[in-house]
């Protein structure tokens, strides 16, 4: 954040810099108002960039065997141009590398979850997929497990078939 920031001012004291040297050049026959103005221009481009930039970060980052299950996009209208082009304002991850099962309860797969919000400290959850009920429960302290691969302490939470997070988790995609 204090990054974004940062990038932020020099994008407004660069934008004010060309002004004025554009204005200079012209023999200040151009307007007074083009230094603020493309100060303001600059600042608002690099809070675009910054706001459309960190999703395609996160891609770059993700290691093989980590899948992308899911976003979340909004538009608002303090951002117009959200409505034609949707900000994406969270990711689900789901790491296929630990996932386990139990070869007595093959339908049950436990597997590290990760959601990425922006602006939003990044969550990791601990969530046991029964595949075939199409349901989660996340592992949390009081959740215990037989060795038959039964879950005892949590409450299970009911998923739409087609879950993308249940997809990833049970089948790799």
């Amino acid at each position: 954040m204090t990054f974004e920031f940062l990038a932020i001012l020099i994008a407004g004291v660069g934008g004010a810099g060309i002004g004025l040297f554009l204005r200079r050049l012209s023999g200040h026959r151009l307007p007074k108002w083009l230094a603020p103005a493309l100060a303001g221009l600059g600042m608002l481009g690099a809070s675009v960039w910054s706001e459309y930039g960190w999703f395609p970060r996160l891609q770059a980052g993700i290691p093989e065997g980590v899948q992308l299950a899911r976003i979340g996009e909004s538009s608002s209208p303090l951002r117009p141009w959200t409505y034609a082009f949707p900000l994406v304002t969270e990711a689900w991850l789901v790491d296929t590398r630990k996932a386990l099962r139990n070869p007595q309860a093959p339908d049950l797969v436990l597997a590290p979850v990760w959601r990425f919000a922006r602006w939003q400290k990044d969550q990791e959850i601990l969530v046991m997929f029964d595949c075939a009920g199409s349901r989660r429960v996340d592992v949390t302290e009081g959740v215990t497990f037989s060795d038959t691969g039964t879950l005892s302490g949590g409450t299970w939470v009911a998923l739409d078939a087609g879950d993308p997070v249940l997809a990833a988790a049970c089948h790799g995609g």
